[in-house]
């Protein structure tokens, strides 16, 4: 089986931690119903998250929680905010810097996600000062975020 090395940064309020896995090529698999199987962390994405109602405008931390609490999609329910690692496992900080489009974001293009934009996403991550971890999909990179700051949704459940 061929495998790729993705590379990511987790950073937490003490110190940032450089982490390597190697991950099947086979990682994500669409699975027909909107959603996206990640293989190596055993969770389900939703393929195109801006297709949710809930983000066609930004939103406060507390909405995006109450919005993946009460989310049926795909015949399921138990949808969550992603934790800090599983969105950022999604980043490969080898992969060249690219302004024009989101190269670092997996590194390539050829996954089945479809539309996830230059912008900030919430986690379930909270730190300390009530902060919440937020991805920023340009530069790859997490940013302690106020709660009351507005970003995208992109919910993820356990698979079964």
């Amino acid at each position: 089986m061929i495998r790729k090395s993705i590379f990511f940064v987790l950073c937490t309020a003490m110190a940032c931690m450089s982490l390597a896995e190697n991950v099947p090529s086979t990682r994500f698999k669409d699975t027909g119903d909107g959603t996206v199987s990640d293989q190596v962390l055993k969770i389900r994405w939703i393929k195109a998250p801006h297709t949710l109602a809930v983000n066609h405008d930004k939103v406060d931390w507390n909405a995006a929680t109450v919005f993946c609490e009460q989310l049926s999609y795909a015949g399921g329910t138990g949808w969550r905010l992603p934790t800090a690692t599983e969105i950022q496992s999604l980043v490969n900080h080898a992969a060249e810097f690219d302004e024009s489009i989101i190269k670092r974001w997996l590194g390539n293009t050829k996954t089945p996600f479809s539309g996830p934009r230059h912008s900030h996403y919430w986690t379930g991550t909270v730190i300390p000062d009530e902060k919440v971890w937020s991805i920023y999909l340009f530069d790859g990179y997490l940013y302690a975020s106020g709660k009351q700051e507005l970003r995208y949704v992109w919910p993820v459940r356990d698979s079964e």
